[in-house]
This record gives structure tokens, sequence and C-alpha cells, in this order.
């Protein structure tokens, strides 16, 4: 792929990998949706990420729009050729992943660690009162929402409409709030002022609201975008709200606090996925009464830590009623009990659906788990 010369020979390779691979492509998104209609799937759902990609500039990607695509087209072509066997569902990114999206749009200016984390330089609440005179923001005629839809037209109108565009990071409501104010003092007002904090939440999901159906328009309709790029999501599901301060408040103070605006977002965009980093299983009541949640992602179940075990007891607790999608820990294991991947324990988990399990590593790790997949399957006949 490097060595491409042009971006017309670069998009006829890409195009013709997915040709290669749109059985397997469709057969994801067939047991995908199995899985969130809480139907059994033909098999366990996994996507398995394989080490070793690099990327290499090719000679044609000369603006930041096409290195982005560049980049794009050489990791979807190393993803489907380097373990044919994943769950696998290729999408672009408008390639905006940071935590300074939205504050941003209301003029919050922020410094960047070599990490790429988002630290704010400077605070748009010093007391709630503040709130209020927040004022209403059109994300669409934003710095920073015009790049995104430029961004999005020019990766659907590249690729001939052939792949989904995934959201970028919008963060949620109260991920936002704390960059809108110090941590600390945030953490005190959802416990001394909900009602303005609520009305804060709902200030910012407006905004979110916006610009997603901006970019469903940019993209050429609804069907074009989609939550995540890690797992699939099927076509019917279009919210998307990432907020880890789920586990850092009691449950019931975040349904309280951010209820309203994941009803906005149910009622405006459609079913939720949900991105949290976790611990989840304390949460499991509340998250089956926050509106519109279909299904998440999340690493930890219980405090740091992420068993198999555990993440049968969190598919038990969620009831039938959410789909839990396990991602990769920070360190890349799948779980932290790698070993007792069964294929016993795969096939247990799949029953009824309602899950998928994201894994990394090698290709011979991740063929080491299909083999397992396989094994299960010959087990059941």
């Amino acid at each position: 792929m490097p060595g491409i010369a042009t971006m017309k020979q670069a998009i006829e390779q890409l195009f013709g990998h997915l040709d290669r691979h749109a059985r397997r492509i469709a057969e994801t998104r067939s047991l995908v949706d199995a899985a969130f209609r809480f139907q059994t799937p033909a098999r366990p759902v996994i996507q398995f990420e394989p080490a070793g990609f690099a990327y290499e500039a090719s000679p044609w990607a000369d603006t930041a729009h096409k290195r982005l695509l560049d980049h794009t087209i050489q990791n979807i072509c190393f993803q489907l050729e380097a373990l044919p066997e994943s769950d696998y569902v290729p999408a672009l990114h408008p390639n905006w992943g940071r935590s300074d999206l939205i504050p941003g749009m209301w003029g919050v200016e922020f410094d960047y660690t070599p990490e790429g984390a988002a630290i704010q330089k400077n605070r748009l609440i010093h007391d709630m009162a503040d709130v209020a005179a927040l004022p209403d923001v059109d994300p669409a005629e934003t710095e920073q929402g015009r790049a995104i839809l430029d961004t999005i037209r020019f990766l659907v109108e590249a690729t001939q409409g052939r792949l989904q565009v995934v959201y970028p990071q919008m963060q949620g409501p109260l991920t936002n709030i704390v960059r809108l104010m110090p941590q600390e003092e945030a953490l005190m007002a959802f416990m001394t002022h909900p009602d303005e904090i609520r009305i804060l939440s709902e200030k910012i999901w407006r905004i979110a609201v916006r610009l997603v159906k901006s970019m469903q328009e940019a993209a050429g309709g609804a069907h074009m975008l989609r939550p995540r790029m890690r797992g699939y999501q099927p076509e019917w599901v279009k919210g998307l709200i990432v907020d880890d301060y789920l586990s850092v408040i009691r449950p019931e103070d975040y349904l309280a606090l951010c209820g309203s605006s994941w009803q906005m977002m149910a009622d405006e965009i459609g079913p939720i996925f949900f991105h949290t980093c976790g611990p989840t299983l304390q949460c499991a009541e509340v998250m089956q009464q926050l509106p519109g949640l279909i299904g998440f992602e999340t690493a930890f179940i219980r405090g740091v830590s992420k068993t198999t075990d555990e993440l049968m007891e969190m598919k038990a607790a969620l009831a039938g009623k959410v789909v839990l999608q396990s991602f990769v820990l920070p360190h890349g294991e799948t779980v932290h009990d790698e070993e007792r991947l069964t294929p016993e324990w795969l096939w247990e988990m799949n029953e009824g659906g309602g899950f998928l399990l994201h894994g990394a590593g090698t290709v011979e790790q991740g063929r080491r788990l299909w083999r397992a997949v396989h094994q299960g399957k010959e087990g059941k006949k």
C-alpha cells in the first residue's frame, strides 16, 4: 500500500479488499444484529485486533485529509488480511478523538500532553450562576464543527459511500462539565447543585445532538454514521454517549443528573451505545434505567479487574436488557485470566446474545482464540 502512487489506485485496492471480504463482513453484521436483539448468534462474536500495523505515508498523501485517508486505507487492509477470521466491519474516522471538542466550541482553550491528553487552560464556570449565561452554540458554525463536517464529506466522497463514518469523541454530559470547571469543584456541585448540573448537562447535550444531525447530513444520511470504531453497532443503533463518571459518582445520582440528556439523545437520534471504562458491576441496575441505552463497552467490571467470571456476572446482572461489549484492558489483555477463555466459556457467553468480545494481541493469539471458538462449536454438535 505505501508504494501506491495515486489516491485513485489506493481506493481501488481498498475496494478490492472489501469485495474479497464482503461475505465475512456481512456475516459479522448479521451476528452482531442478533446479539443486539438478544438472540443467540450462530457463534460467539469476537473482534480481535492483530498487532503489527505500521503506517508509512504514500506519495499521494500530501494533505491532512489525504494522510488520514491513506492511514485508514492501510489499516483497514491490514486488519482484513492479517486475521481473516475476526469479526470486523471497516469504517472511517474523522480523526477527532480528544475530550476537548464540545468545550472548545464554547471557547475553552487547551494544552496537550505528549500522550494526547487535553488539559484545559481556562474555565467558563466560576460559580453555578454562570450556567445560565452560557450561550447557545450551533456546532456546525464553529471552527471545530466545520472541520469535522469537511472531513466527513471528503471521506465519504473519496470512498464512494461504501464505508460508514464513526462519530468523533464528543464525550458525555459529566465528562464535558469537568472541562468547563475544575474537577473537584464539579464533583462537589454534582452533590450541592444538582438542578444546575442537570441544566448544564442538557445544554451540553443539545450541542452533541445538533452535531450528530449535522454529521449525518454531511455524510449523506443517518445510515452512513455509526457510534464507535471498536466493535460494530447495527445501523439502528445511532446514539452515542461517552462518560466515565458513571462509575465515579453514585449510580442513582448519575441518573438524576444526566437522565434527561440521555432521553434527549434517545428521542432525537435513536438507541444509544455507551462507552465507559468502568467498573460497571455496581451500575448494572441503574444502566437498565438509562433512557435509550441498548449496549455499552467497558474495560473493567469490578474495581480494576475483569475476569471471565466477572463478565458472566455482569451479563447476568444486565438481565437481557443491555448488550455488554468487553474491550481490551490497558496493557492489552483481553481479560485478566486469558487461560480461561475456553471453548465452553465462549459459547456459554454467546447464549441469548447480549455479549461481544474485543481482543488484541499477536496474530497467533487471535488464531488461538478462534480455534477455541471452533472447538466449542464441534463440542456442541
